[in-house]
């Protein structure tokens, strides 16, 4: 896959690709018949193709009547935001890992979904959707071959992001918390943070993003 400077700012390097992409066909070989279904009733896709990126991450246990985490998302395509959601999830979790992890169930279901809009309207993709998230537990758990899970909720959704990876649909990335920009959705944010993660959102009439405005800080106001 080329990046360009048409590519998403967010645009995970050739290297981070290439290691994605082996994970991916490690997971292959543990669903060999898996692959991405094809609809013979869609158009040929024309035009020029386009990139998924989606965004995820969760706040554990942070509604204090029930214990609920929150699941915050954002989906692009290309640099056009297509989604965002902030939503309690429907059980409590009992730690930051289950959280995370259903939280990247969520988004690798939305993957699937987004690439089947567009192809079912015809529009080419430029390869897997990219998925970021922040959590380093969960993300080794999910893009390594082998590792297994006790639990069964939580095992569902394991399986369903190697799943994903295995037929790619999606490539999951790890980004820093600070770069995770659905972080605003599960979290009240102000200053500095907000600004950072709002910006590349948000666009002038000249097509430019909003910087960090001027005299904007870290403190909680």
């Amino acid at each position: 896959m080329k990046i360009d400077g048409s590519s998403p700012p967010w645009a995970p390097s050739e290297e981070e690709i290439k290691a994605a992409m082996k994970c991916a066909m490690d997971l292959k070989e543990y669903y060999p018949d898996i692959r991405m279904e094809w609809n013979p009733s869609w158009p040929e896709p024309k035009g020029k193709p386009v990139q998924i990126s989606i965004f995820v991450d969760a706040d554990h246990a942070t509604n204090t009547a029930d214990r609920r985490s929150i699941t915050g998302m954002k989906s692009f395509i290309d640099n056009t935001l297509y989604k965002w959601k902030s939503k309690r999830q429907t059980c409590v979790a009992e730690s930051t890992y289950a959280a995370e992890l259903m939280a990247l169930r969520d988004a690798a279901q939305h993957a699937i979904e987004m690439t089947h809009m567009l192809q079912s309207i015809g529009v080419p993709l430029a390869g897997p959707a990219w998925i970021f998230v922040d959590n380093n537990s969960v993300f080794l758990n999910t893009t390594m071959a082998g590792s297994v899970l006790k639990k069964k909720h939580l095992s569902i959704a394991y399986h369903i992001v190697h799943e994903g990876q295995a037929a790619l649909y999606f490539l999951v990335f790890k980004v820093s918390s600070e770069n995770n920009i659905s972080d605003m959705h599960t979290k009240g944010l102000t200053g500095v943070p907000y600004w950072s993660k709002v910006g590349c959102v948000m666009f002038k009439p000249n097509g430019k993003s909003y910087m960090v405005p001027d005299g904007s800080t870290n403190r909680e106001e």
